[in-house]
């Protein structure tokens, strides 16, 4: 189970990058900093490119936000860390790309499993941009579940993004 569960996390950890990236072109000015900020919502598919009892993979999916960002790619490693049979925490680092951009950062994710499902949940920091995202920062929260062991993740996202 705890395999599974990394998996999921991976694709968690793929989906607050990908959701970043996505936020940052809308929004409107803050008075304080005179930077942009944006929420937004976003789903992600990934897929873990690591074997079920890996305790550190790489990951590939899709995104898609609300406009005007649309939909992107991602990439991310992590690293896995079992708490129990049923639980696990895992971390890592992802780079989303978009076409006018890109956005990367840091996450960390929980992870429960039962029989049927693993089921993930925790944050990401965004800390950096290129292009139309240059010096975006933020933070994500991310929602993913695994019918699959964590070879195939579906993820929700809400990320805060700002950027100058």
């Amino acid at each position: 189970m705890i395999n599974a569960r990394v998996g999921a996390r991976r694709s968690l950890a793929a989906a607050m990058i990908i959701a970043a990236t996505v936020c940052a072109p809308a929004g409107a000015k803050t008075a304080a900093s005179g930077a942009r900020t944006a929420t937004m919502r976003c789903h992600v598919e990934l897929i873990t490119l690591a074997p079920p009892t890996a305790a550190s993979g790489i990951e590939y999916g899709s995104v898609n936000c609300n406009a005007p960002i649309g939909t992107g790619v991602q990439q991310d490693r992590f690293s896995i860390h079992a708490a129990s049979a049923s639980s696990a925490s895992a971390a890592g680092a992802y780079r989303q790309y978009f076409a006018t951009g890109t956005v990367a950062g840091a996450f960390h994710l929980t992870f429960h499993a039962t029989a049927a499902t693993i089921r993930y949940a925790g944050r990401a920091a965004i800390t950096s941009g290129t292009g139309a995202y240059s010096g975006a920062r933020g933070s994500e929260t991310i929602s993913c579940a695994s019918t699959d062991g964590g070879t195939h993740s579906h993820c929700t996202t809400t990320i805060v993004l700002a950027r100058p």
